[in-house]
């Protein structure tokens, strides 16, 4: 499960206000039971800092991450990733949902997930969020597809959240990007109504697969330069944008939206040729701006 080595879609202004606090009550606290199947029993993990977020990217979403590095064995919870689209929905229960929690080392053979994502027909399942301020409990309970039980609650006593709506792409003036690299090993082209603007990229944009270590097909591109104007995509299933997709998230300075499901209309679709992958993008934001781009870059 990688960690982050990049600022993905609507985060930026996390790394803002993300304060760590000296206590003795850690952040996060997670709860798993497993009813039946090869790890049945109770399991507990915590962290000292907060994995809670909530709203960053359609400003009611959740996502909880857990992970370690340590050299575990194969019977300890190593990997937990909780993601929640609809966060108010949630807070009478909802279907809703992806539960990944993994046992053993990351990347050895004998790493084992138990999943539930109902809206895939992955298992089955009901969440609950209780919400109070920057305190909030949830409570998870399901089938995976291969008939395991499996219950969980994350207890998160400090929840970070972005709460701000994003910003209309008609407010935004002139971008300004930075000069070409001459080290560059990607592009992008990108136009916005009349405006077009491309340069050649180096370290200034990032390439990962599984951004948020979820080991599925997450995929997030980001372009930031200090003192310019930036940009993101998120694609929630790498794979399946090589026939191309409409579930994808592009924003401009982490604030202006270009597109995400549900809000303008869009479709996404890449290629990809060893390391290199190529983002071709066709949107029109919710106020009716139209936005092409065509994105290279080598993935990490």
């Amino acid at each position: 499960m990688q960690k982050y080595r990049s600022i993905p879609l609507f985060t930026l202004i996390l790394m803002v206000i993300w304060v760590s606090f000296a206590q003795t009550t850690p952040d996060t606290l997670i709860s798993i039971q497993l009813q039946s199947g090869d790890h049945t029993g109770s399991f507990e993990v915590s962290q000292q800092d907060s994995s809670c977020l909530y709203g960053t990217s359609n400003g009611d979403d959740w996502r909880t991450l857990y992970s370690t590095d340590a050299a575990l064995k194969d019977d300890e919870v190593s990997t937990v990733l909780l993601l929640i689209p609809n966060t108010t929905e949630a807070e009478s229960g909802s279907s809703n949902f992806f539960l990944s929690v993994g046992f053993g080392t990351y990347d050895s053979p004998s790493y084992f997930e138990y999943i539930l994502d109902p809206q895939n027909s992955s298992g089955s399942g009901n969440i609950t969020v209780q919400k109070d301020g920057s305190h909030a409990t949830l409570s998870i309970t399901g089938q995976t597809k291969a008939g395991e039980h499996l219950s969980a609650t994350i207890t998160c006593n400090n929840v970070l959240e972005v709460s701000g709506k994003p910003k209309a792409l008609s407010e935004l003036g002139e971008l300004r990007f930075a000069p070409d690299n001459a080290s560059a090993t990607g592009a992008f082209s990108l136009s916005i109504g009349s405006k077009t603007y491309q340069g050649q990229t180096a370290s200034e944009a990032t390439c990962i697969p599984n951004a948020f270590g979820e080991g599925d097909s997450t995929f997030a591109y980001g372009y930031y330069v200090d003192n310019y104007d930036s940009f993101d995509i998120y694609i929630r299933d790498l794979e399946a944008a090589k026939q191309g997709t409409s579930d994808f998230g592009f924003s401009i300075n982490t604030f202006y939206l270009v597109y995400r499901p549900g809000e303008g209309s869009g479709s996404l679709k890449t290629t990809q040729t060893d390391n290199k992958l190529t983002i071709t993008v066709d949107a029109t934001s919710p106020e009716g701006i139209p936005v092409t781009a065509t994105i290279s870059c080598l993935i990490e």
